[in-house]
């Protein structure tokens, strides 16, 4: 297993455990995604394309290499867009989310939990 598999799998670890909150807590997600200030949303954004870049260095190891490739450019893409898009407008965007209520926050949670779960059973050889 190389270095930028053992990464990627980080990178898994923290989409389950976010999905883990959203799941055990949303309230508290909801909390602590309100305190996020502009400077923490370029950080997640710059996070999200490093996490694409790492899926891109990892997918060659892979069980399926060129579906985390494409995986991988998609992510870097979203995390581009991200910063294209704004501080403002990702904050009316997660207002939208929270105002969903806690069913589908949980639902979102068990979303990414089974993406991450799935992200690391396609990334170890």
């Amino acid at each position: 297993m190389n270095e930028m598999t053992i990464g990627a799998l980080f990178f898994c670890l923290l989409i389950c455990a976010v999905g883990a909150m959203c799941i055990a807590s949303p309230s508290r997600l909801v909390t602590a995604t309100h305190r996020y200030t502009a400077r923490t949303f370029y950080f997640v954004a710059s996070l999200r394309v490093m996490f694409g870049i790492t899926l891109i260095f990892a997918a060659p190891a892979s069980r399926i290499p060129n579906f985390i490739n494409i995986l991988g450019i998609v992510v870097v893409f979203s995390g581009v867009v991200l910063f294209l898009v704004g501080y403002k407008r990702f904050r009316k965007f997660i207002d939208w989310w929270a105002s969903h209520g806690s069913a589908f926050i949980r639902g979102t949670g068990v979303l990414a939990m089974m993406i991450g779960v799935a992200l690391a059973y396609a990334l170890v050889p």
